[in-house]
């Protein structure tokens, strides 16, 4: 099991934990540090005094506040994309397919889809009640 949530999963963790006091404790340990990206906060959270306290499930929700909102379609191009968590450099967009037409762009997530105030129906239904973070 990879440890960096996808997007989708990412989502439901943040629901799942959002008053976990452990959960809470990690996230204001590394609120020290703004702006982090998931490789960072993947790094101080290895480094952090009581991370041998979590479990596994814990420390993925930790780092699913790190992960962006699902998106299936690149807003510049229109085709698909998928968020990197596997690879030796995670924490960004890529496309899936080939772009044809015009110079190649990194992956732009389209959120015109995402509706804050009832939710993203994406895959497995309604993971954001309130919007995203």
């Amino acid at each position: 099991m990879r440890i960096i949530p996808d997007p989708v999963e990412a989502a439901q963790l943040r629901q799942l934990y959002r008053d976990n006091p452990v959960v809470t404790t990690a996230l204001a340990a590394l609120s020290a540090h703004p702006d982090l990206h998931i490789r960072d906060a993947l790094r101080l959270l290895e480094h952090w005094a009581h991370s041998p306290e979590l479990s596994t499930r814990e420390r993925r929700a930790v780092l699913a506040h790190y992960v962006p909102p699902p998106a299936e379609r690149c807003s510049r191009c229109g085709h698909r994309i998928e968020y990197v968590v596997d690879e030796p450099d995670p924490g960004w967009w890529r496309h899936l397919e080939a772009i044809d037409q015009g110079t190649p762009h990194p992956a732009v997530p389209d959120y015109s889809q995402l509706d804050p105030e009832h939710g993203n129906s994406g895959p497995g239904g309604r993971i954001f009640p309130r919007g995203p973070r």
